[in-house]
This record gives C-alpha cells, sequence and structure tokens, in this order.
C-alpha cells in the first residue's frame, strides 16, 4: 500500500502538489470512485487509478538498455561532464534510474537503467557469480603478459 500522490508522482510528470490539485479538482478515481484525499493508500496490484479519463498504466519498475556513445559518464548526475542519464528521454525523470554498473567515459556500448536496485543487485554482486562478456577493442598488439594479467584480475579460468 502507498499514497495515492506519491504513486501519481513516480508515475508521472505531475508533482505531488499538482496531484494535490487535480483531487481537489476531482479528476482522479480510485477503482472509477473519485478520491478527495491526496494521502489515501492504494494497491497498485489491486486498484486502478484513473486521471481526468486516462487510465494509469502503474509501473513497479523500469528498465531500459542503452548503447552509450563516447562522451558520457556513467552516473546520474555530474556538474561539469554529460551523464547517460541526459540521454534518456524526459518521460522517465521521474523515476530514479541508476546504472547497472559502468563503463568509463570514453567506452561506447550496453548499460542497463533501471529504478530496481534487487535486480542490480543480483547482477553486480560477486557472490551472485553473474557471467559477464566483454569485446575490447585497443589501439596496440594485445601481448600474452597482458592476457594473463586480464585472467589475474578477472578470475578468468
Amino acid at each position: 500500500m502507498e499514497r495515492i500522490d506519491k504513486i501519481i508522482s513516480n508515475q508521472t510528470n505531475y508533482t505531488r502538489s499538482d496531484v494535490k490539485k487535480l483531487i481537489k479538482l476531482k479528476k482522479v478515481k480510485v477503482n472509477n470512485i473519485l478520491i478527495d484525499k491526496s494521502d489515501m493508500k492504494v494497491d497498485i496490484s489491486k486498484d486502478s487509478i484513473n486521471i481526468d479519463g486516462e487510465d494509469l498504466l502503474v509501473k513497479k519498475n523500469i528498465y531500459l538498455v542503452l548503447n552509450k556513445p563516447k562522451g558520457y559518464i556513467s552516473a546520474t548526475e555530474d556538474r561539469k561532464m554529460l551523464t547517460i542519464l541526459d540521454l534518456v528521454s524526459k518521460e522517465y525523470s521521474n523515476r530514479n534510474l541508476f546504472p547497472v554498473g559502468r563503463l568509463d567515459k570514453d567506452t561506447t556500448g550496453l548499460i542497463i537503467l533501471t529504478d530496481d536496485g534487487n535486480f542490480a543487485h543480483s547482477i553486480l554482486s560477486p557472490k551472485k557469480d553473474s557471467k559477464k562478456i566483454y569485446n575490447v577493442t585497443i589501439d596496440i598488439p594485445i601481448t600474452e603478459e597482458m592476457i594473463e594479467g586480464f585472467k589475474r584480475r578477472s578470475r578468468i579460468k
């Protein structure tokens, strides 16, 4: 159970104060009944929410796959550099997305953005032993010494 104003503000671009105004204007229904309190508790697995005639599709968690280009850092915010969240549509700005893992600023490749901490932990935790494959292109010849160094650092067998 969660407060209706929190649910709507997390799922839309409305602020909590916007949601309170919508409720006062009689524009929010739960289970087809107009509501009059912004602190009403709602069960998103059972209850339906309608805002101004539109049903709200509640997404508990979100998972975005992004092909990170060069020049962006794998962070949620930075005052000087562009982050991977700068690449994400504004419709997701209220979802508290974060990257699952990191890629260096000049590295390109797939990265997952989510608001699901349990999912991220299941991939990142060394105890979960999640397999990852990296394809690397470098601008110098690879030596046997480099290969051995990678094996030692990455637990490759």
